[in-house]
């Protein structure tokens, strides 16, 4: 295989036809795992590979990329910046984007390694070119220079690198270059912010992050629109909703929304308020609860109005998703319970779309786990899941068996959530049919929905209550299914009978 892939290499200088070579290498090339070929390429030169790089022919362009990046992968990190840095270098700047793309996406793999990273930091000129590559009219380009820079915010040598360096001039120069390369640069911000404290507070001191909360302040709704979605992404870790209290960005999202009513622009505003106070609930969620009546109303109110619904009916799912946002819920006592209707009638009557989104919703509100199952919540739960139909369990089970993967499998989810709680595994036993078709195996015919029933029968087979919801015998038979594995087929006994 070595010697094949030297022998190759060797003669794509020599060949009038390069394609054809090529070719010949890359099935060479990808007919071997990349951990195998590590072992054989440390000393092979790709010099020839990347001269063929400079053509506009595409299918040569496309078969180079292909095999640099099987060779470059298998390489490694520290390999490819130690080897091949110049090459990268010409390739950041190369007119076609699929060559652009291989070197930022090796560069990421680079940036992901922490040791890697440190030579990386070194790297002023790659680094330059990265941060001008955010701002390129490919979006595919963008996104992957967007990656490459953000693994500066692992550490405190590329966190100094990106702040303190003319790499900070380098990143204003692109984010001046218009509005959509400007939001840009603010994503990556927000994903840097999200790392780690000391992530956040080298952006804020850089005066880049001042740029994004300033964003909020301006007249214009679109803007506001886009700097409320990243916004709640950087709400989305607690360090930074800390920062952003503290900075009032909080209280300024609070009057917004209590505007809504007032004002119809602001209107256009609610998804991404309802996203942002969504997202502070799953840290502080007697506080949101509690404190945000503005917010909890508007969530609870618009659980049924047909444009907001979906993000509704999500808020209250996250919400519900753990142990103090049920009890925090449940203090809304007859709003909450007419929401959890509201999601019950999406469960009948709603698009598949829809339906799914309820039954996520759903899962959360009723996840309970064995530690966490006091007499409280175990009522609340219990009394939630009542909620959904005059029988419940039996508009589950319909769901279930509907011919479509993803919507089966939102469905095992919910049963999953309920499995562990005894007052479920109860009522499963109870309902006629339903334990003969946990064992049925041929309600299932794709990989996904096999998948879906195994994980629920393997969780009641392991709750410490199922031998005395089902009894032993049944027990005895899930324990069985789980041993024989999702994918188990039954032999067919035949019999041959005379005159065949």
């Amino acid at each position: 295989m070595a010697t094949d892939i030297v022998r190759l290499l060797g003669t794509l200088s020599l060949s009038d036809d390069p394609i054809e070579k090529l070719e010949e290498l890359k099935t060479v090339v990808f007919a071997v795992h990349p951990s195998v070929l590590e072992n054989h390429i440390g000393n092979l030169s790709f010099q020839q590979l990347f001269t063929l790089l400079n053509t506009e022919n595409g299918d040569q362009l496309e078969l180079c990329c292909d095999i640099l990046s099987r060779l470059l992968t298998a390489l490694g990190p520290s390999g490819v910046l130690s080897h091949f840095n110049t090459e990268l270098l010409h390739g950041l700047s190369h007119k076609a984007s699929c060559v652009q793309c291989l070197c930022l996406q090796q560069l990421q793999f680079v940036g992901e390694d922490s040791q890697a990273l440190e030579e990386l930091v070194r790297q002023d000129d790659i680094l330059h070119q990265a941060i001008q590559l955010i701002g390129c009219d490919s979006l595919n380009v963008s996104q992957k220079a967007n990656n490459v820079v953000s693994c500066l915010g692992h550490s405190a040598s590329g966190l100094t690198a990106l702040y303190t360096s003319t790499l900070l001039q380098t990143l204003q120069q692109v984010m001046d270059r218009n509005e959509t390369v400007r939001f840009r640069v603010y994503e990556l911000l927000v994903k840097i912010c999200q790392l780690s404290v000391v992530a956040l507070e080298y952006t804020h001191e850089s005066g880049m992050l001042q740029q994004l909360l300033n964003e909020v302040h301006k007249d214009d709704i679109l803007l506001q629109l886009n700097c409320i979605e990243l916004l709640s992404d950087l709400a989305m870790s607690e360090h930074c909703l800390v920062f952003l209290d503290q900075q009032g960005i909080i209280r300024r999202l609070d009057d917004m929304i209590a505007s809504v009513d007032t004002d119809p622009m602001a209107g256009l505003l609610l998804p991404g308020l309802i996203k942002f106070f969504g997202g502070m609930a799953r840290f502080h969620p007697k506080e949101v609860c509690s404190e945000k009546s503005i917010f909890m109303n508007t969530v609870l109110d618009n659980t049924r109005n047909p444009a907001l619904s979906n993000m509704a009916i999500q808020t209250v799912g996250f919400i519900g998703s753990t142990p103090e946002g049920k009890v925090a819920l449940d203090k809304w006592g007859g709003k909450l319970l007419s929401s959890v209707s509201d999601i019950a009638a999406v469960l009948r009557n709603g698009t598949t779309e829809l339906k799914i989104n309820a039954l996520q919703a759903v899962e959360s509100l009723l996840t309970l786990r064995v530690e966490d199952q006091t007499t409280e919540l175990l009522m609340l739960t219990e009394k939630w899941f009542n909620l959904l139909s005059h029988e419940p369990l039996r508009t589950l089970l319909e769901i279930v068996q509907q011919p479509f993967t993803d919507l089966r499998c939102a469905a095992y989810q919910v049963f999953i959530a309920m499995a562990t709680q005894q007052w479920a595994q109860e009522c499963m036993n109870k309902f006629p049919g339903f334990t003969e078709f946990l064992l049925d195996r041929l309600t299932e015919s794709t990989k996904e929905g096999k998948d879906g029933k195994y994980t629920l029968v393997k969780t009641l087979a392991e709750s410490p209550f199922a031998a005395n919801s089902f009894g032993n015998p049944f027990y005895v038979k899930l324990k069985a299914y789980c041993v024989q594995g999702p994918y188990f087929i039954r032999a067919q006994a035949e019999v041959a009978m005379e005159g065949e």
